[in-house]
């Protein structure tokens, strides 16, 4: 009972080391902004935390950076606010700024050549 036991234990150990080498996945749902924001940084992806503030009525979350890029993330099940997304994408445009966006990610930042880097390695579509 108990080499059964610290068999399995091994195994899911082993699991667990394998599955969190491979990094993150191409557009992957993270379920706060906390997440993403972690996901990005371990990737090499800095971004110093410097505000925060409820989006989408209280079904996302943004986590602005220091860096000028600001990320946000909002509930899978979330109403249908595409319409916000294509908005806010618009409105960075107007800012100078552009956008990498995902089905329930996006990023907002004026360095088009980091967004396309982000975008190799979390997916998502760019909005210039």
């Amino acid at each position: 009972m108990i080499k059964r036991g610290f068999t399995l234990a091994i195994g899911a150990s082993l699991a667990l080391t394998v599955t969190g080498c491979g990094g993150v996945e191409p557009d992957a749902h993270y379920e706060t902004v906390d997440d993403f924001h972690e996901a990005l940084e371990s990737e090499g992806f800095p971004c110093p935390e410097q505000g925060r503030a409820d989006v989408f009525e209280g079904h996302g979350e943004e986590l602005r950076c220091s860096s000028g890029m600001a990320l946000i993330a909002w509930e899978e099940d979330m109403p249908d606010y595409a319409g916000s997304t294509t908005r806010i994408s618009f409105g960075a445009s107007l800012n100078g700024n552009q956008t990498l966006v995902s089905d329930t990610w996006m990023i907002i930042h004026d360095n088009p050549n980091l967004l396309d880097e982000i975008a190799e390695t979390f997916g998502g579509e760019r909005f210039d």
